[in-house]
């Protein structure tokens, strides 16, 4: 049921199948209504019958109310209007099949305390379209955070910081260190990644293609166009995730991504939830000396740094704004970075 929900019931059930539902999620935090996640599939009784919900189930309890005393009803049904999302209505707390609602499977969603990293050092373009993401389409309320001021800052204000690349001096992220080891995230995107490996906030090795070998027969006159057919300008790669992880919440065990990078790296160390498959050139060019490295290279890496956490999604998630497929990696990896 879209919109206003009859009959009475425990709570309401949202399943977590794109970006209206995070929109939702972010709206109800607004309103000071507390939300739980599913983070394994389950069977609850609808309008007397079974209904199956997949793991990332958003369940809202019934029986409370918003911060300016509205029903829960009233206010569920209303942003559930403008978001366009189904709302189901579970008859009982208990489940038919799997955890039930208040069980330890059922997890607390915090709001979410964001930030962006912007000035020298980022990409202005790829700032602007993760801004835009995250501000206009999830509705969320973002502080931007000049890369130089970093020192200034009192980053205990925020649980998630954002960088979407750019160049940053490895002394500017390197100062993130105590925050994150005191509980934060810091979710990098495409070129990002390579930045916060080089930082040494995390541990990555690259998985280099030696163009130099590959170009040296070339005369001097085609020299560059031959270094050029290596370089991916951009290209609709498949990955394959680990379907039961958080960032694959709403998602599956696959999907396309747009890549507009060379750089992949090695398959090494734990936390990765999503890497290249077998076969993942889906549309564009990417060189066969290079395409030959991409298969098993990580896409998605959440590593935890004592109590925070380095969620590296190796891609363009939110690719000029248009790019909503893998957007959804990045409303995963900042709305539910606590279940990680």
């Amino acid at each position: 049921v879209s919109g206003p929900m009859p009959g009475e019931g425990i709570a309401y059930l949202v399943p977590w199948d794109g970006l209206g539902s995070a929109r939702f999620l972010t709206h109800l935090h607004d309103q000071g209504l507390s939300v739980r996640v599913m983070v394994r599939p389950i069977t609850a009784m609808v309008r007397g019958e079974d209904h199956r919900f997949a793991a990332g189930t958003l369940v809202v309890p019934m029986r409370q109310r918003s911060t300016a005393g509205r029903s829960a009803s009233e206010v569920v049904s209303e942003i559930a209007t403008e978001t366009g999302v189904r709302i189901h209505v579970s008859e009982s707390g208990l489940t038919r099949t799997g955890p039930d609602l208040g069980g330890p499977s059922s997890r607390v969603l915090t709001p979410r305390r964001v930030a962006l990293l912007t000035g020298r050092g980022t990409s202005s373009t790829r700032t602007g379209e993760m801004w835009h993401f995250l501000s206009e389409r999830l509705g969320l309320a973002v502080s931007l955070l000049d890369l130089g001021r970093l020192p200034d800052v009192d980053l205990s204000r925020y649980d998630v910081i954002v960088i979407a690349g750019g160049a940053p001096p490895d002394s500017a992220l390197l100062g993130l260190e105590p925050w994150l080891r005191g509980g934060g995230t810091l979710v990098g995107a495409g070129s990002a990644v390579d930045d916060v490996a080089s930082a040494g906030l995390v541990e990555l090795q690259t998985r280099d293609l030696d163009v130099d070998s590959l170009t040296a027969g070339a005369p001097w006159i085609d020299r560059r166009a031959a270094r050029g057919a290596h370089v991916v300008g951009g290209a609709i790669l498949e990955i394959e995730l680990d379907a039961t992880h958080p960032m694959s919440f709403g998602i599956g065990s696959s999907l396309p991504v747009f890549r507009s990078t060379s750089t992949l790296f090695e398959p090494e160390g734990g936390g990765i939830v999503g890497r290249y498959t077998d076969a993942p050139l889906l549309s564009g060019y990417v060189s066969e000396a290079r395409l030959a490295l991409v298969p098993g290279s990580p896409a998605i890496v959440v590593r935890d740094l004592d109590r925070g956490r380095v969620i590296l999604i190796v891609d363009e998630p939110v690719f000029r704004g248009f790019w909503l497929g893998s957007a959804r990696l990045m409303s995963n990896a900042v709305l539910l970075s606590s279940l990680m």
